[in-house]
């Protein structure tokens, strides 16, 4: 070896292990600043993700959504990250002071802090990025039902006044709510009397004084629906997503949960129930309740007649009597109807009169008034002679003959409504419902068609309602009718032909007399509990039959109608109709409405025998076809199919044959329309709607544009609701009557085709989608023009310029909503001066990511929007102005309510004056810039919501004349404004005098957020140079003073605001008096809430109380160090930091005498929440207290202020990691000696490590805990027990107790002296979890008593080795049971879970099961062990009321031996299956991850469980079939005779469910659901006999039928549909399909469910997804390939056509290649404007050895919402965009627009990014580059055109490039220089090819200007000098 490589290698030795490292460290020396602002930069970008996923997580939580699991692990990494950087920053702030007296630096320190901020910068990061995968609700969460989110229900303010005696009513009612004793407030009443008008009048007045966070009301009436009620209070709390769901139990475990949910965060709720006739059984709405029915977590205000139905069925607390009202209010009310007519002298004597004989009753005196409002004196005198012929003095039998005396004035049609209102068994019929009954009864006019039939049923409802016989109601079209007209009309009918409305006290209607059912005209079951219906009922005259059920298994008998040859109205909802061969529907010849809605039907042909039927609907049900016999109904006017997803064939004809059809509902519905030229079409075509020549209203859904006939006649269409393309949005949003909703092909002609074109003039909804077309305007788009287009939606697009440009022939008279989202080409709304009527209705207009929109309105249009109320302008980047007012005039926008401006960088002011530039208009005014809002400028009297958000260069909001005009602001919102230092700002040098104090009259919202740079919100102005000292002397550094005024505020938000120092000074305080929330969180500088300035000259209190203030947070306040504090001198608070005289949070200066929730955490400066003195009269009414993250605090309750939490009813407190206790007593005088009851309902402790125990020792002599219901503990190591004995005597109202992952021995701490033993008399639920040292209950002698227990759940306790014994029983030395218990201790356990994995015994000695486990029902056992079996199996049969046995994740054995196993006779199996011929009881079975089970059971023990209703087997790996074949069972009958329920999940090695020859009996099963079995080829080899089954569900949509069980499983297998509802697959697990993946049919199908998919180990495959497949997998959002050794490319894309191209894997959005040594290319042939990947977001490219590049520059062009690239060790990449050979390109620029980190590593042939010729890279929102141990590589793009003067090639090539990317880390120590051009670059000294080179986001003084490029390179050819001067690094 020669002497030079000798010194080679010695040099290299050096430089890497000596010179390398003393680089890096006086990198992180020199460099320190720059690491601290490149770590506050990520942290404020970590942040902002946070704040954006938590508005996601608020939706999820508002919906029971459930949170993923990844989701919740980065939200903890998130939250630990942003509270350990801060403290970081800390350490760097004292870095730069702490040496040589304070003077220097400390380079140590420096160095420590750049080494550890480096890693956590990675790490944030990394977080952030991870962040941008959390878009949308199912990125985060999911549902266990259907789920989706809204706003709470609006309320119409009553226009009259309150009279006193109601309103003193109302004020009572509402102080009994605000009492905390009470949970059920009622008001009961005569009818008549005003009770609903009552509650009307408290909801509006709770709505407006915000004194719930929610309130929900709805109708319970004499026959409650269930539904409906559930439906109305969902509808109130914004739990859309319970529309989903049909079930009522679903629905009511939905609500329930949300509804505990709010509990959870301590929001209030009230619900308000009207109207109760009887007890209504809150558990089956889904209200939380007890045992009792009394309400949990919410409160209820009800109305009754009856005052016992309030006391006894509903345990209400408070109850008020409603009497009439009093003679003057009487007659005031009497004159607010009739008018001055009463003061009339000749009308004057009989008012008295006429009052007299009203009682007071307000429904009387309404109705007697518009009897004589009309009338003339004689018809007065009239009526009152009637009147007085009545001797009736009853109230009801006066208000009963007023009434009469009204419906006998009425005419017969009028009559004939008002029974069939009666006759629809709700005080709210639906108006359409009636339309349609009226149709089919003949109310209205033979020759009236159905909109003319509205129009009249409009009109006779408006004569009731005058006659006070029908109600008015909120909702349009909507009417109420009152109980006592209901029981009129019932009366007045019962004679001659009675009204019959079931209700739940009538058992069944054969019971009712005959002669009633004889000559009854109307039936209505309306929800009753029907079990099952008669086999006929005897009603010759009936007409109309209504029938509504929730009960699905309720069949209709044949028979039923046998004697109803009446029959004219028909509805029978949601019941289950079977095919027979006669059917019930044979004897209703005069059948005109039949409604099926949400029913099971088998035969929808069986209806076209109804020859005269009109109106026909199957809203909600499950039907898959519309057969021919459809079109048989030639009378049929309405057809409804709304919400009829599995509908999927209309057979053609059958549509065209229905001519006298004038309305088609089709929501939601079918959508698979056959193209007009189709040869053997198998579906309907649109073009059959050409001979229906009546049809004037049509819903309908079109995906596919391509089936839009040219010449479809839809002209004639008069209200019409039309979907074009992949439109996805509910119906409830179109405003119109009229709506055409498009989401187009971009090479598509749907808006050119003649049909289109004649529906748009006239339409009055549109919304526009994705329509790339040549025009510049929307008004191009319509040849006719939109002259009566009312709501107007526009999105996506890129050729629009303007919405309105001229001229033109549509000017936009009638619009009234503009919605824009997305046109990234939009320059303006109108391109120039608009005529005064165009946009003249215009009400709202929403402005969103419209990027070149410099303007939103010139001052001329300003000017013709006289109706605006909302403006919305969102993530417009370009946005400099809202208004340009060109002649300087001032904006009044009289009308404007909300005004919504966010994300918009460039905005400096609302309103522009003049033409000049910008900068020089804003700085012309004393060179100063002035307010955004100004009021010299603008005007909004009107405004009451001002949300302003991300407007980084404003930085005054109002000038203080401005507040004047927002006087009616109610709400405002001010959030991530950087330069915003002051709201409220004094012009200097303007001459405005405001003397004074600016005050928001109205306000009640205002909230602050992330204004960094805010020092008050208001303040005078002045210098720059001037806020600069005051910023350094801390001259005000308090948030409010006495210079503004809130005298409505009741909620205020302050987060983020680094620079505020102190909330409120003294002074403030007493304008706060409504406050009600405060939130104060994140404010690093926040050392108190309150502020005592020194020499304070004002007359302040002693004690400074908030009077109104309920709800207190106070989260992340790092240097709080008390809520009220002196403000003294910096130094003399930094003393008092030193001295820490008081570490307590709340002292005597402050009262909160209303708070009622407490939530502080992370604040680390206090010990102790409360001083040992506080305000008398503070926290008595503090219900919840929360406390998280305060990590100095030692225990949270002390005894000193025990006796002023006496309305205490829940504690939380979580991750403290100081806190040893609690409850505290230090000293026993504080309590006086006597006794202190603690209304503590729920006690949660989570995360405390150093928690010793919860109750003081010594606190149970002074403190009882006896109404505690909850107890969760949780991550508690150092807690060993968690009650003492004599507490637990005190637990008697304990229902919950729940222990996970803690220390815990005992439960119960032994304690000396015999303790005989334990009753919990309430519990319910004992739940153990991962007690790793658990032993026992207790670990003396004792027995226990659990007479309330239902479940009981022992899961990973490992030293637990007995579940229970009984006393008496001999017990092993070395054992004890975790229970000792006495003869009937568990008399109601219903459940038993036990994890058996550490060969628990679950009860040792001998017992019968009626004297320990009586009423067990469920037992779910995990992980059972072979040492366990035996004594498992003997337990479970002596379990005579055993239901339901869960057995999973065991390793079992076939059951071939079971029987013998049980008698104990064979020791030598592993585990067996749980059964014996003995559990004849049991009702289901579950046995799931059992992987050694390949046969369930034996024909024996099959035959032998005959109770089983319910059967489900899932993910046993190698279970081959179900029953296994027994010797000589050939010809064997095995019957399930009750199974009515059976699922096979998971089961990828199932066969069959039997291979023998058995026969099987099936005669209950009904629902058979077959998932993930790919290898079940068949089901039975003999016969199975189901004559119930008529379909095999595979997903909650799809389900396969054809004709029997057997045939329908083998079509399955061969079309492999048991993946059907499949959502996530690795295709190398289900080898079937791999061999049918190249097939000409497509193995995949359309409704296939697949959202997430691996091509894994497929050694046969040469491409991964054929085209075909392309088609269907409209879900798939994931896809990896990966080891597949001959694979050559991914997607194949030959015989695509265009209109198919477009949309194939529209939801892609991760496409990960891994180990394809062959892969040549991605796609197979190049990509062009016809097919775009535009979903993709994240590449990864990982070992493709073979690849040459990625893509062609065309293939980039496709990929626009690419926001990661990944290539690593890809070795024969040269480039990763490669202009191909032969295919020149004109293309000059590649754009990614989205393109945030991209990442290059291990790519030895690379020479750089872009390889060709005249192209440009543009990548404006690049953010991480990371280059690694790629040698070869020379720069970004090369063989560039464009010269380069430099010798040596550059990195990035001369050229304009819009990416900030900025150097952060990574690289050595290096210089900084600038060249002459002004471009900056870093030159990096001669390093090895393998280091990493990492380019990304900085800040601090050297980071560059933002238009320009940073970059550093690691380069081994160059050193120092040479590096220097060939300028290696340069572009902007």
């Amino acid at each position: 070896m020669s002497a030079d490589s000798v010194v080679g290698i010695g040099w290299d030795v050096l430089k890497r292990y000596v010179v390398v490292p003393i680089e890096r460290g006086f990198g992180y020396v020199i460099f320190s600043k720059r690491f601290a602002n490149c770590l506050r930069g990520e942290v404020q970008n970590l942040e902002n993700e946070v704040l954006r996923v938590e508005v996601l997580a608020e939706q999820a939580r508002n919906n029971v959504r459930k949170f993923h699991v990844v989701f919740t692990t980065w939200k903890e990494s998130a939250d630990k990250a942003l509270e350990e950087s801060p403290k970081l920053l800390d350490d760097f702030k004292k870095a730069t002071n702490t040496c040589c007296y304070g003077t220097l630096p400390d380079p140590k320190s420096r160095y420590q802090f750049s080494r550890k901020a480096e890693g956590k910068i990675e790490v944030i990061k990394q977080l952030t990025q991870k962040c941008s995968r959390f878009n949308g609700l199912n990125d985060i969460s999911f549902i266990d039902h259907a789920f989706t989110p809204s706003a709470s229900t609006s309320i119409k303010l009553r226009d009259d006044g309150v009279f006193e005696s109601r309103a003193l009513m109302i004020r009572n009612i509402m102080g009994a709510l605000a009492d905390n004793s009470n949970s059920v407030v009622g008001v009961y009443g005569m009818g008549g009397i005003g009770k609903s008008t009552l509650l009307e009048d408290v909801e509006r007045k709770i709505r407006e004084e915000k004194s719930f966070d929610w309130v929900a009301k709805a109708d319970v009436s004499e026959n409650p629906d269930i539904k409906k009620i559930q439906g109305e209070i969902a509808h109130a709390l914004g739990l859309i997503v319970i529309k989903n769901e049909e079930i009522v139990s679903v629905r009511a475990g939905l609500l329930r949960k949300r509804l505990e949910n709010e509990e959870r965060m301590k929001k209030k709720v009230l619900i308000i129930l009207d109207n109760l006739w009887k007890g209504l059984d809150l558990n089956k709405v889904g209200i939380p309740c007890g045992h009792d029915n009394r309400v949990i977590g919410c409160k209820l205000l009800l109305t009754s007649r009856d005052r016992n139905v309030l006391r006894s069925a509903m345990g209400c607390d408070k109850d008020f009597p409603l009497g009439e009202l009093e003679e003057e209010e009487a007659r005031s009310l009497f004159e607010r109807w009739v008018g001055d007519k009463v003061h009339d002298d000749k009308f004057k004597p009989l008012v008295d009169e006429v009052l007299h004989k009203c009682f007071g009753m307000p429904f009387l005196i309404v109705h007697m008034a518009k009897v004589f409002k009309l009338a003339d004196l004689p018809e007065w005198k009239n009526v009152l002679k009637q009147i007085k012929l009545s001797k009736n003095e009853v109230i009801e039998e006066v208000i009963n003959e007023r009434l009469q005396l009204s419906y006998e004035n009425l005419k017969a049609a009028e009559k004939s409504l008002l029974a069939l209102c009666v006759a629809c068994g709700t005080s709210k019929p639906s108006f359409e419902n009636l339309v349609r009954y009226g149709v089919g009864c003949g109310l209205f006019r033979e020759d009236d068609n159905m909109e003319e039939a509205r129009d009249r049923l409009r009109w006779q409802i408006r004569t009731l309602q005058a006659s006070s016989l029908l109600l008015d109601s909120e909702d349009v079209d909507g009417f109420k009718i009152h109980d006592l007209v209901r029981e009129l009309v019932v009366s007045v009918t019962s004679s001659d032909h009675p009204l019959l409305i079931l209700k739940d006290k009538d058992k069944s209607i054969t019971e009712l007399p005959k002669y009633k059912l004889k000559s009854c005209r109307a039936v209505c079951f309306p929800y009753v509990d029907m079990k099952e219906l008669p086999q006929e009922l005897d009603c010759p005259e009936l007409q109309i039959f209504l029938l509504f059920t929730n009960n699905k298994s309720l069949n209709v008998p044949d028979s039923l109608f046998r004697s109803m040859r009446k029959l004219m109205v028909l509805n029978l909802t949601g019941v289950q109709l079977t095919c027979s061969p006669s059917t019930p529907f044979q004897f209703l010849e005069n059948l005109h409405t039949l409604y099926l809605n949400n029913c099971s039907l088998d035969n929808v042909a069986i209806l076209g025998k109804l020859k005269g039927l009109q109106i026909l609907s199957f809203v909600n049900s499950r039907i898959d076809r519309l057969p021919k016999e459809i079109g048989q109904l030639v009378e049929l006017r309405l057809l409804d199919l709304n919400y009829c997803p599995q509908l999927e064939i209309i057979e053609p004809g059958v549509l065209r044959s229905l001519i006298k059809l004038e309305e088609l509902y089709m929501n939601y519905s079918f959508d698979r329309w056959n193209t007009v030229d189709q040869t053997q079409p198998a579906n309907a075509s649109l073009i059959e709607l050409n001979h229906m020549n009546n049809l004037h209203t049509l819903h309908v859904s079109i995906p596919n544009p391509s089936v839009l006939p040219e010449d479809l006649n839809v002209e004639k269409l008069t209200k019409y609701r039309i979907q074009i393309g992949n439109v996805w949005h509910w119906w409830s949003e179109c405003k119109g009557s009229r709506t055409l909703d498009l989401k187009l092909d971009p090479l598509g002609n749907v808006l050119r085709k003649r049909c289109i074109q004649s529906i748009l003039g006239k339409t009055d909804d549109l919304s526009l989608d994705k329509l790339d077309r040549n025009e510049q305007s929307v008004c191009m788009l319509s040849q006719k023009g939109f002259p009566e287009l009312k709501h107007l939606q526009v999105k996506n697009n890129s050729s629009i310029h303007y919405i309105l440009q001229l001229p033109s022939h549509t000017h936009f008279t009638m619009l009234e909503s503009l919605l824009i989202e997305n046109l990234i080409n939009l320059e303006m709304i109108c391109d120039s001066h608009i005529s005064s009527k165009s946009f003249s209705t215009l009400k709202v207009i929403r402005v969103e990511r419209c990027d070149k929109m410099e303007v939103l309105f010139p001052l001329s249009m300003v000017r013709g929007l006289p109706q605006l109320e909302e403006i919305k302008v969102v993530g417009c980047k370009r946005m400099r102005v809202i208004v340009d007012a060109d002649d300087g005039s001032k904006v009044e926008l009289h009308n404007l309510r909300v005004l919504e401006l966010r994300d918009l960088p460039d905005i400096k002011s609302f309103l522009a004056v003049g033409t000049a530039p910008l900068s020089s208009t804003l700085h012309d005014q004393v060179g100063t810039q002035i307010a955004f809002f100004n009021e010299q400028q603008v005007a909004f009297s009107k405004l009451e919501t001002l949300k302003v958000k991300g407007l980084d260069n404003v930085e005054f909001l109002f000038s203080p004349s401005m507040i004047k005009s927002l006087a009616q602001l109610r709400d405002l919102q001010v959030s991530y404004c950087k330069k915003m230092e002051v709201i409220i700002t004094e012009e200097e040098g303007l001459g405005l005098e405001i003397s004074e104090t600016p005050a928001f009259p109205m306000l009640t919202i205002l909230k602050l957020n992330d204004l960094e740079s805010l020092i008050c919100f208001s303040g005078k102005k002045c210098s720059r140079e001037a806020r600069s000292q005051d910023r350094i002397k801390s001259y005000r550094t308090t948030l409010f003073s006495q210079e503004v005024a809130f005298s409505k505020l009741e909620t205020l938000e302050i987060k983020g605001l680094d620079n505020v120092e102190f909330l409120f000074s003294p002074s403030m305080i007493k304008s706060l008096a409504q406050l009600r929330d405060l939130l104060v969180s994140s404010c690093k500088k926040m050392e108190a809430i309150i502020m005592k300035e020194e020499g304070l000259a004002l007359e302040i209190p002693e004690t400074l109380a908030f009077p109104m203030l309920t709800k207190l947070d106070l989260n992340c306040l790092k240097s709080l160090m008390s809520f009220s504090r002196e403000n003294c001198s910096r130094e003399a608070r930094s003393q008092d930091r030193i001295k820490s005289c008081s570490t307590a949070l709340f002292n005597q200066e402050v009262a909160f005498p209303k708070l009622e929730a407490l939530d502080i955490s992370g604040l680390d400066n206090f010990e102790m929440i409360w001083d040992n003195k506080v305000a008398v009269d503070s926290f008595s009414k503090l219900k919840t207290l929360r406390v998280v993250d305060c990590n100095k605090l030692v225990s949270v309750v002390r005894s000193t202020i025990l006796r002023q939490l006496l309305s205490l009813e829940r504690l939380d407190a979580r991750r403290c990691g100081s806190l040893e206790i609690i409850f505290e007593l230090r000293t026993l005088n504080h309590l006086d000696g006597h006794p202190i009851a603690l209304p503590l309902t729920k006690l949660t402790v989570s995360r405390l490590p150093k928690l010793k125990c919860i109750w003081d020792k010594e606190l149970h002599c002074q403190v009882k805990f006896q109404c505690l219901r909850s107890i969760s503990v949780s991550r508690c190591e150092s807690l060993t027990s968690l009650f003492p004995t004599s507490v637990t005597r005190d637990l008697i109202q304990l229902e919950k107790l729940a222990i996970d992952e803690c220390g815990i021995v005992e439960i119960i701490k032994s304690e000396e002296g015999l303790v005989s033993k334990f009753v919990f008399p309430m519990l319910t639920s004992l739940e153990l979890e991962c007690l790793r040292e658990l032993k026992c209950l207790y670990k003396g002698t004792y027995t226990s008593h659990w007479p309330a227990l239902k479940t009981l759940k022992v899961h990973d306790c490992d030293k637990v080795e007995i579940l229970a014994s009984h006393l008496e029983n001999e017990m092993p030395l070395d054992k004890q049971p975790l229970l000792l218990i006495e003869k009937g201790a568990f008399p109601n356990l219903q459940e038993l879970k036990l994890d058996l994995s550490k060969r628990m015994e679950i009860w040792h000695g001998h017992f019968h099961d009626g004297e320990f486990f009586c009423k067990l029902s469920l037992l779910k056992l995990c992980h059972l062990s072979q040492e366990s079996s035996i004594s498992t199996c003997r337990f479970i049969e002596s379990l005579t009321n055993l239901e339901e046995l869960v057995v999973c994740e065991s390793y079992l054995e076939d059951p071939s031996s079971n029987e013998e196993a049980i008698e104990g006779t064979s020791r030598e199996m592993k585990v067996i299956l749980p059964f014996s011929r003995y559990i004849r009881h049991l009702q289901t079975l579950d046995v799931s991850h059992c992987d050694g089970l390949s046969k369930m059971f034996t024909p024996t023990i099959a035959e032998n469980l005959v109770a089983l209703t319910k059967l489900r087997i899932s993910n046993c790996r190698i279970l081959i079939e179900v029953i296994n074949d027994e010797k000589g069972g050939d010809g064997r009958v095995v019957a399930f005779n009750q199974l009515k329920f059976m699922e096979l999940d998971g089961l990828i090695g199932l066969r069959s469910f039997s291979s023998s020859g058995y026969t099987l009996m099936f005669p209950l099963l009904e629902d058979i659901i077959v998932t993930r079995c790919p290898n079940m080829k068949f089901f039975s080899q003999g016969p199975t006999e189901a004559s119930k089954l008529k379909r095999v569900q595979v997903s909650k949509e799809a389900w396969f039928w054809a004709g029997n069980l057997n045939i329908t499983i083998q079509n399955m297998f061969e079309e492999m549909g048991t993946l059907a509802g499949v959502e996530k697959m690795m295709l190398s697990q289900f080898p079937g399909l791999i061999r049918k993946w190249h097939n000409e049919l497509n193995p995949i199908k359309s409704y296939w469910q697949l959202k997430s998919m691996v091509v894994d180990k497929c050694p046969s495959l040469i491409n991964a997804i054929p085209s075909r497949l392309m088609l269907v997998l409209d879900n798939l959002g994931y896809l990896q390939v990966r080891d597949c050794e001959l694979l050559e490319e991914i997607f194949d894309l030959e015989g695509l056509e265009v209109v198919e191209s477009t949309r194939v894997l529209p939801q892609l959005r991760e496409l990960n290649l891994v180990n394809l040594p062959k892969l040549r290319r991605l796609w197979n042939r190049d990509l062009q404007e016809s097919l775009c990947f535009n979903s993709l977001e994240s590449l990864i490219l990982y070992n493709c050895s073979n690849l040459g590049h990625a893509f062609s520059p065309s293939m980039a062009q496709c990929l626009a919402n690419l926001e990661v690239m990944e290539i690593k060790d890809c070795g024969q990449m040269e480039g990763v965009i490669v202009e191909e050979e032969a295919k020149g390109s004109a293309m000059k620029k590649i754009t990614f627009p989205k393109l945030r980190c991209m990442t290059m590593e291990y790519l030895p042939n690379l020479t750089c990014f872009l390889l060709g010729k005249n192209h440009l890279l543009e990548c404006p929102e690049l953010g991480m580059m990371i280059i690694a141990h790629c040698p070869k590589m020379e720069s970004l793009i090369g063989q560039s055109q464009i010269e380069d003067d430099h010798s040596t090639p550059s990195f990035f090539t001369s050229q304009p490039w819009t990416s900030r990317c900025h150097c952060s880390h990574g690289y050595r120590s290096g210089s900084l220089v600038t060249s002459n051009d002004g471009l900056w670059t870093a030159i990096v000294p001669s390093v090895d090819a393998h280091d990493r080179l990492v380019v990304g986001p900085v800040h601090g003084r050297a980071t560059p200007p933002s238009s320009q490029l940073l970059v550093v390179v690691a380069r081994p050819d160059l050193d120092w000098s040479r590096a220097s001067r060939s300028g290696f690094v340069h572009g902007r």
